[in-house]
């Protein structure tokens, strides 16, 4: 098991990117294949990237890009779903009014 993650010195290195990285070098790929990441968020392009090279066996996610576009205003030009394909199990939204709580606490 991977702990949940912050990344504070890389931009481009979101959380859900990051643990990925670390389950490629902690794992082999059976292990990761039964591997759950759990997010806040649908998963940006980058991170869903990650997550399908790295083998995530499952994405359970809270808050979905459309109710994300709201908040910032900006709609994705990539859907993540279309990356996540390859990802056998991906559930969500989830505990919607939880996550939308924290994303409204967000200084966006």
């Amino acid at each position: 098991m991977i702990p949940k993650d912050r990344t504070t010195d890389r931009i481009c290195r979101h959380p859900e990117l990051h643990l990925a990285y670390r389950a490629c070098r902690e794992y082999d790929a059976d292990e990761r294949s039964t591997m759950v990441m759990y997010t806040s968020t649908e998963p940006c392009p980058m991170c869903a990237g990650g997550m399908t090279t790295a083998g995530s066996g499952r994405v359970v996610y809270c808050v979905g890009t459309d109710e994300i576009a709201a908040f910032t205003g900006n709609e994705p030009t990539v859907r993540s779903a279309d990356i996540l394909d390859d990802i056998s199990d991906v559930v969500g939204p989830i505990l919607n009014d939880e996550g939308r709580q924290i994303h409204q606490e967000f200084d966006w």
